[in-house]
């Protein structure tokens, strides 16, 4: 709440520029203010999401070892999600968004909170606690196709659906949340958009703090209401010093893991990532994949004694139709597979990303803003000489999702 209460101070300086004479200088002398214009509330929407989740599985990724407790029944309620949403028209030329995860974070000790998704929730691996997002974007869509953005955000490397859980394997390697600058161009007349990022990330080791990281995306993106194309192509100079996923700490469940890049990484290594994406007004497929461009360091992620160029591929498949009194309805189906990725987490962690994932999936909105779900997957480890258990896991979520606003 005090991060929330700071945040909404900041919008309202935002939203101000501007100063005002007072008659209480002495109490109000080094203290910020809080100058709301008339047409304030006409300029900001709040909104949010709340999601639940009953797991049923035969092993519970979230202590110990990803596969280190098969065959032991697991269920629990999860709550992974309460957001909160604020967006502000700043002015003619700028936007103001803040996201903040009010439910319970990583660093918590509670298994209920956290259970199956501590290391398969997007949030458990973000780097600035409470705040999700915190940006404005500079731009003029009217009259000019660039834009700048600038705050705490989500670098547009890879693509990838937010607060989908579990998240997918080429999410997880490419999700990078930053503070910095993203400077692109869309046109929608042409489809084309590009988009090009820098910002400060995990130093190397003993290196001092600098603007260390920049990465670019070359996006093609066109449709109608019925049909529309999407291709994305994203480079980033060093994916050992930013992704979340691969540097971030796991707090969770009274456990502790800390991959070795957390501290800082030994080996520059450049990642790639390539999604192709298409929908009908009744299908939806979409081919994805990620990698490693060098090995890294053995120190910092290592396969078979020498340095992993780990990578991963998701093939994934959707109908929707309408039903059950006119409504919204979808069933889909994903393979995805993961290569030199068993210790992504940190080296005999075992909490790298599976070999291998069957995935099934049926969603329904049963009232406006509220939808229900049933997934079903299968997990496969590496082999024990790959540095795995060779084990598998079964997990059956049941997932409730209300959207605010």
């Amino acid at each position: 709440m005090r991060i929330l209460v700071i945040i909404l101070v900041q919008l309202s300086l935002l939203l101000s520029f501007s100063s005002r004479a007072s008659d209480n200088l002495a109490l109000e002398q080094n203290q910020n203010f809080n100058f709301a214009q008339k047409d304030w509330f006409d300029r900001i929407k709040i909104s949010g999401l709340i999601m639940g989740e009953l797991i049923f599985s035969n092993n519970d990724e979230g202590k110990g070892q990803r596969f280190g407790n098969p065959k032991k029944s697991y269920s629990t309620f999860c709550f992974p999600r309460a957001s909160l949403y604020v967006d502000a028209k700043v002015n003619e030329y700028a936007d103001a968004h803040f996201a903040f995860n009010l439910a319970p974070n990583k660093m918590s000790t509670s298994c209920a909170a956290c259970g199956f998704g501590k290391r398969n929730d997007e949030l458990r691996f973000g780097k600035y606690d409470r705040i999700d997002e915190s940006y404005v974007t500079f731009s003029d869509k009217d009259n000019h196709p660039y834009y700048a953005r600038v705050g705490i955000q989500y670098v547009p490397y890879g693509n990838y659906t937010r607060n989908a859980i579990p998240a997918s394997l080429t999410q997880l390697m490419t999700q990078t949340q930053a503070a910095g600058a993203t400077f692109g161009y869309t046109n929608p007349d042409n489809g084309l958009n590009f988009a090009f990022y820098g910002f400060s990330a995990k130093n190397k080791r003993d290196g001092a703090t600098k603007i260390n990281n920049v990465g670019a995306q070359a996006a093609y993106i066109k449709g109608t209401d019925k049909e529309s194309t999407q291709i994305t192509l994203g480079w980033m100079n060093n994916i050992a010093n930013s992704v979340n996923y691969i540097v971030s700490s796991t707090q969770c469940c009274g456990g502790t893991e800390y991959n070795d890049l957390n501290k800082g990484y030994r080996k520059m290594v450049q990642g790639a990532a390539l999604s192709l994406q298409h929908k009908t007004t009744s299908w939806d497929a979409t081919l994805q994949y990620t990698t490693a461009l060098s090995k890294f360091n053995s120190k910092d992620i290592e396969w078979k004694n020498k340095g992993a160029k780990p990578s991963a591929a998701l093939v994934d498949a959707g109908y929707r139709f309408v039903a059950f009194g006119e409504r919204d309805n979808r069933i889909g189906a994903s393979y995805q597979i993961s290569t030199q990725a068993v210790n992504l987490k940190g080296n005999g962690n075992n909490a790298g990303l599976p070999k291998q994932r069957v995935q099934a999936d049926y969603t329904i909105e049963v009232l406006k803003n509220f939808e229900m779900g049933a997934h079903a997957f299968w997990d496969k480890d590496y082999s024990k000489n790959q540095g795995g258990t060779g084990k598998s896991s079964a997990t059956i979520l049941v997932t409730m999702s209300v959207k605010l606003g």
